[in-house]
């Protein structure tokens, strides 16, 4: 069952040890309390817009979820496994959230949180983060890429090190193994490993991406293909980077699934993509959150390249964010 359908099944449920219904939009640190409670204990689910009474209030238009949510996931000593989602209930719109119970405590603030029957209850951490046995969890890095042979050839390789390079020895991330002739095939089996970042280098256009064929020949993946692709893992994906010429036209639409995604306005020389991808990936890899990792690659670009400065834009849920402008 998916998170839309158990969420629903939810509603008819009274709130227990693993089900939190909320009404009121919390603040970002009440937010991560919550989850890091759900996480140390036994997992479960945590409804917004929906009273203790079981009453569907739903969230305003312009409610700032995504912004909460993302503050709260950065409070985290470790991200839990969890799953996010808008669902709409008779006209209303509600977010659902299912964490998974973890197998390391997660801290807030450096406080232990654990939910006890429908109550959150804290207590301070006797050990430091570096003393747990096992290691935090990493968000993991796909790396997709295509160059035809009957296309100008690009510096794959040569990205794909500056990225692994930028991430060495990076406790939040890690790069899975990568795939240097992407084909359609091979980029539904590459996303069974489940990352939350996936990164695309290669040739765009205004339709979509070019991938290849078995052969090593160019061909395109529409924008369709890849919305149809992506509706698959909203609520797993956190961020996907298509470094590719005019692929704004595909961030926008696969944006509608929760995602963050960087695409391109125009063309772009290879080795401006090289250099944005080395200043967004020295950001991640210090830890810092998606707009100052995207900070991060506009002044190296501005450094390096000022005349493709603004190339890069940031959409989430089919808006282009204001401070990707």
């Amino acid at each position: 069952m998916d998170l839309k359908k158990e969420a629903l099944a939810l509603l008819h449920y009274h709130e227990c040890e693993t089900v939190k219904f909320v009404s009121i939009l919390p603040s970002s640190r009440i937010m991560a309390q919550l989850i890091s409670a759900f996480a140390n204990t036994k997992g479960g689910y945590i409804i917004l817009g929906v009273d203790s009474d079981k009453r569907v209030i739903g969230l305003s238009q312009d409610s700032r979820v995504n912004t909460i949510m993302e503050n709260s996931l950065n409070s985290l000593s470790t991200l839990p496994n969890m799953q996010q989602q808008y669902v709409l209930y008779e006209g209303k719109q509600l977010y659902a959230i299912r964490i998974e119970k973890s197998e390391t405590l997660i801290l807030v603030e450096n406080m232990v949180y654990k939910r006890i029957g429908t109550t959150v209850i804290s207590e301070k951490s006797v050990q430091p983060i570096i003393s747990e046995k096992k290691e935090p969890t990493k968000q993991k890095i796909l790396f997709l890429a295509a160059s035809p042979k009957n296309e100008k050839w690009l510096h794959l390789d040569k990205e794909y090190k500056t990225i692994k390079d930028k991430l060495h020895n990076s406790p939040h991330l890690e790069l899975l193994l990568p795939e240097f002739s992407l084909t359609i095939d091979s980029f539904l089996s590459a996303m069974n490993q489940a990352p939350q970042i996936v990164h695309f280098s290669g040739h765009g256009q205004y339709n979509g991406i070019t991938i290849t064929n078995d052969k090593n020949y160019s061909e395109v993946m529409s924008t369709k293909t890849l919305e149809m692709l992506f509706e698959q893992y909203e609520g797993n994906i956190k961020l996907v980077v298509l470094n590719a010429c005019y692929s704004e036209a595909q961030a926008k639409v696969i944006s509608k699934f929760g995602m963050y995604v960087i695409g391109m306005t125009n063309t772009i020389k290879d080795n401006v993509a090289i250099d944005f991808a080395s200043g967004l990936y020295l950001g991640l890899g210090l830890g810092k959150n998606i707009q100052g990792a995207y900070n991060y690659s506009k002044i190296l670009l501005n450094h390096k390249h000022s005349n493709f400065t603004d190339l890069p834009k940031v959409w989430k849920n089919e808006k282009r964010l204001d401070w990707a402008n």
